[in-house]
C-alpha cells in the first residue's frame, strides 16, 4: 500500500467516476484502475461495486472513505505546517534560556527581532530551563538555539558570548559587611553562604572564585536563582554570590561590589554542524550582530 493509492483512492471515492477522477489526478484511467485493483488485492476486499462508467462505494468502500478522508486532510495539513517551518516568512524558532534572562534580555531581543522587516509572522516558542538541558535540547535537535552559560558540550556546540555580568556580594542592611562598598572575596571566609543549586551553571564558577581566593565556604542553604537567594539574604539567613540583575533592586539588601571583577559570561548556544531553516539563520545573525567583542563589549 502506497500513499499515491491512498490518494487515488479518495479521489474515486470522491467523484464515483474513474474517468473524472483520472483527469482530476492528471494519469491515464487505466493507471487508476491499476492501481485500486492492486489496492483492493492488499485488503482483500472490494471497495467498488462496478456499474459501467460510473461505481458505487461497497460498504467496506464507504467505512475507508469515511475514514481516510480526515487522515489525509491532516497529512496535507502536516505537510503544509512542516512547509512553513522552512519558509523564510513563515518559519519557526525554538528558543531556550536561563531563567534570570527572562526579565529582560529575551524579551527585548524576541520583540526586537520580530520587528525586523520580514519576520513579523514567524512563530517562536520560548522555553525556560537549564544550561544542561539547553545544550541536550540542541543537540537531539528539539532545540534550535539556547542562552545560557557555557557547560560541558559537545564539538557540534557552537558558543558565541552575547552578555556579560557582574557578580556581586549581597548580604542584609543589617549585615556587619554591609558598610562596605568593595571587598575581597577573602573577607567571607568566616560567613555562612547561601549559594544556587547543584543544577546551576554559575554555582561552579562561583565556587572556582572562591577556590582562587582560598576561601572554603560553609554553604548553609541553596535556591535556585537570584530572586530565589536575594529572599533569603533579606530575611538574614546569610549572605551570597550572585549574578547582578536587574530584579535585584527592589530587594531589601546591600549590593557590594569584589575587588576580583568576578562576573560570569552568558552565551548563544547553537548546532554549528546542522544547516538551520532560514528563520533561525536569521535569527542567528541577528543575534551575531549584537554579539560582545573580546573586551565585553557589545558590537554595533
Amino acid at each position: 500500500m502506497t500513499l499515491l493509492q491512498l490518494i487515488y483512492f479518495q479521489k474515486v471515492s470522491s467523484l464515483l467516476n474513474f474517468h473524472k477522477a483520472a483527469e482530476a489526478l492528471n494519469i491515464s484511467q487505466p493507471t487508476l484502475s491499476s492501481a485500486i485493483g492492486k489496492l483492493e488485492k492488499e485488503l482483500g476486499l472490494y471497495l467498488f461495486d462496478r456499474k459501467g462508467k460510473n461505481v458505487e462505494l461497497t460498504r467496506y468502500g464507504k467505512y475507508y472513505h469515511e475514514n481516510l478522508t480526515p487522515l489525509l486532510y491532516d497529512l496535507n495539513a502536516l505537510t503544509e505546517k512542516v512547509k512553513r517551518f522552512a519558509s523564510s516568512s513563515e518559519g519557526h524558532i525554538d528558543i531556550a534560556y536561563n531563567a534570570p534572562l527572562s526579565r529582560e534580555f529575551i524579551p527585548k531581543k524576541v520583540r526586537a527581532f520580530l520587528d525586523q522587516p520580514g519576520n513579523k509572522d514567524l512563530s517562536i516558542h520560548l522555553h525556560q530551563t537549564t544550561s544542561a538541558e539547553i545544550i541536550r535540547g540542541i543537540s537531539e535537535g528539539y532545540l534550535d538555539v539556547g542562552f545560557c552559560m557555557r557547560v560541558p558540550a559537545p564539538a557540534f556546540i557552537s558558543y558565541l558570548p552575547v552578555l556579560q555580568e557582574e557578580i556581586v556580594l549581597i548580604t542584609p542592611e543589617e549585615h556587619p559587611l554591609a558598610n562596605r562598598d568593595r571587598l575581597p572575596l577573602a573577607d567571607l571566609a568566616t560567613y555562612p553562604l547561601i549559594t544556587y543549586t547543584k543544577e546551576s551553571g554559575l554555582r561552579n564558577l562561583i565556587f572556582d572564585y572562591l577556590d582562587q581566593a582560598q576561601v572554603s565556604p560553609q554553604i548553609i542553604l541553596e535556591a535556585p536563582d537570584e530572586d530565589a537567594i536575594a529572599a533569603l539574604v533579606a530575611e538574614q539567613f546569610g549572605i551570597a554570590l550572585v549574578a547582578n540583575v536587574p530584579s535585584l533592586s527592589g530587594m531589601r539588601i546591600k549590593r557590594i561590589s569584589l575587588e576580583e571583577n568576578c562576573c560570569r559570561t552568558l552565551y548563544m548556544a547553537y548546532h554549528s554542524y546542522v544547516s538551520p531553516t532560514p528563520a533561525v539563520s536569521r535569527f542567528l545573525e541577528f543575534i551575531r550582530r549584537q554579539a560582545l567583542r573580546p573586551s565585553g563589549k557589545r558590537s554595533e
